[in-house]
């Protein structure tokens, strides 16, 4: 049954993703549509990251201490009422609301990974369990920002009926996920922690989860600004806007499969640091041709190579965090993991356009990007191997 549990808790995640990058692509509609300017049109994505760096704490403190199943149970409803809401979309502040309200569900939904993972999985197969769970992110994310706008279509029309669609799609999934999965009593990690807030200074004397929160800073923060900015970018370069979208997905393309493939490399070859440092380096030497190429054959392949090589880092730097703090502290390592990424992701979605001003180059972003990677890249270095501690 773990493996059922782990596809159905995927499944919730992957809606999660889904609902946050539905408009990822569509940000020139929405300001066509709504009347807004480009920043406002970006507030669809970035509330979520917002809202992860303010709940994400909680979120792990709540799973370390009452399990991940009525947590993750409450994300899933309060997810489905805000996807449902978004179908009255009218204005734009309608559409807001129903967005904040999934922003606000998800940390309380994706932060349940590590611990469930630990809960069913020996640590010989933990990085792989973990892997198939951020693979089926990749997918919501794929679906976000490609499939949303060919059903919305190039005019609009298709609109109301995507969110419709969207709707009906994570109330199936969050109703599946509470009926179904359970937690496991016999498990170790089912043990609850007590800790609370005192778990997270715990961690934060630990050298090495310091550092492996740095790298999600670095890496998360350049994964959003990517995610929010790429079709922009690449417009500035020439590219059509809906080709932009597709090269953003040709991206979480190549990180789903490298996300189903590269985590069970690293459980097979009992070593987290080496695959870290592989994905931050590959990054590094692919992400700049994708952020300011204007071929678009190449392009899609550039992007698919560098998810193939950086997404799956993710896995690897849940797996890492949760040897490194233990069963019984999942929840708060994941807390912490989240909690530092998506703060790179708000300080590079307010800043890439700050740096952009009033000019139309995007370069100053660019820029940003290959400067977190390189941060990446330093402390993947720097990090000390997980795996013996599993």
């Amino acid at each position: 049954m773990k493996w059922l549990y782990l596809i159905l808790f995927s499944l919730v995640a992957l809606v999660s993703q889904m609902l946050w990058l539905n408009f990822g692509a569509m940000g020139i509609f929405l300001q066509s549509n709504y009347k807004i300017d480009e920043l406002t049109a970006s507030l669809p994505i970035l509330v979520f990251p917002v809202f992860y760096c303010l709940l994400s704490v909680n979120a792990g403190a709540m799973i370390d201490k009452k399990g991940y199943k009525p947590v993750v149970t409450f994300g899933v409803l309060l997810m489905s009422l805000g996807s449902i809401i978004r179908i009255f979309h009218e204005s734009f502040a309608v559409l807001m609301i129903g967005q904040s309200i999934i922003a606000i569900a998800q940390p309380y939904v994706v932060n349940g990974i590590s611990k469930l993972v630990a809960d069913w999985f020996d640590s010989k197969d933990s990085g792989g369990a973990v892997g198939i769970g951020t693979g089926f992110m990749f997918i919501g994310m794929g679906v976000g920002i490609g499939v949303s706008p060919a059903i919305a279509g190039e005019d609009g029309s298709g609109f109301q009926m995507m969110l419709i669609i969207m709707a009906a799609i994570t109330t199936v999934c969050s109703l599946l996920f509470v009926a179904v999965v359970k937690q496991n009593k016999n498990s170790a990690s089912s043990t609850i922690s007590s800790g609370g807030l005192k778990d997270y200074a715990f961690l934060l004397k630990n050298k090495n989860i310091i550092i492996l929160n740095l790298i999600s800073f670095a890496s998360l923060g350049f994964f959003n600004g990517i995610s929010g900015y790429l079709e922009q970018m690449l417009v500035e370069q020439g590219i059509k806007s809906e080709d932009g979208g597709m090269v953003a997905a040709a991206l979480i393309g190549g990180g789903i499969l490298g996300a189903f493939i590269v985590p069970m490399i690293s459980d097979k070859i009992k070593k987290r640091k080496i695959i870290m440092i592989l994905a931050a380096v590959g990054a590094t030497a692919l992400a700049y041709p994708v952020m300011t190429g204007n071929d678009i054959g190449l392009l899609y392949a550039l992007a698919g190579a560098l998810g193939f090589v950086f997404l799956p880092g993710y896995a690897i730097l849940l797996t890492s965090s949760e040897e490194e703090a233990g069963k019984d502290k999942a929840g708060a390592s994941t807390g912490l993991i989240m909690l530092f990424g998506n703060f790179g992701g708000v300080v590079v979605v307010f800043l890439a356009p700050i740096l952009k001003g009033d000019g139309t180059s995007w370069a100053p972003a660019v820029y940003l990007c290959m400067g977190l990677l390189a941060m990446a890249t330093l402390f993947a270095f720097m990090m000390k191997e997980t795996f013996k501690k599993a």
